[in-house]
């Protein structure tokens, strides 16, 4: 991890972008969800990667899940059809 951003952690709507792609969803979705454009998705995507010196996405999520930043979460079929996990 980047020591000198990892000082500041992740925000919350990073941790929640985060979160939702390790459900699977895809930007647009999360865009809809949050109710933003999907380029805010991406911003606050790219702003998580860098403060977790994270090469791809799938690394920030597998990083902020091992740092405990974020926590499992339900698959992707559970969470739309509103599935207790």
């Amino acid at each position: 991890m980047n020591t000198e951003n990892a000082q500041y952690g992740l925000t919350p709507r990073e941790r929640e972008c985060l979160a939702l792609v390790a459900q699977g969803h895809r930007v647009a979705h999360i865009a809809h969800q949050l109710g933003v454009a999907s380029v805010t998705v991406e911003f606050h995507l790219k702003h998580a990667r860098t403060k977790l010196d994270a090469r791809t996405l799938p690394h920030a999520v597998a990083l902020a899940l091992a740092s405990g930043q974020i926590v499992g979460a339900a698959p992707v079929s559970e969470a739309m059809s509103g599935a207790a996990a």
